[in-house]
């Protein structure tokens, strides 16, 4: 197998392998070397911003839902939100 040495002679970094800024990797290294410092706070502000976004793209698919009549639990609910039945043991 042929190995290839990567220094800083023949790297070229790219836009395709950075990381965006709002990636929660930069607060849990940011936690780590800060000894936790404001590391609650951060993250219930990731959290909240989390669940603004998926509130956002949840209302159009619940507005569908409703206005075909789309039940809860039915094949075509799942298939709207792009998940699969789970089996119940």
């Amino acid at each position: 197998m042929k190995q290839y040495r990567i220094d800083t002679n023949n790297y070229l970094p790219d836009a395709e392998c950075t990381l965006s800024p709002d990636d929660p990797i930069h607060d849990m290294i940011a936690a780590q070397y800060m000894d936790g410092l404001n590391a609650v706070t951060r993250s219930n502000e990731r959290k909240l911003q989390i669940q603004a976004v998926a509130e956002e793209t949840k209302a159009p698919l619940l507005q569908y839902a409703k206005e075909y009549g789309i039940k809860p639990g039915s094949p075509a609910w799942y298939a709207l939100h792009g998940t699969t039945t789970t089996r119940r043991r």
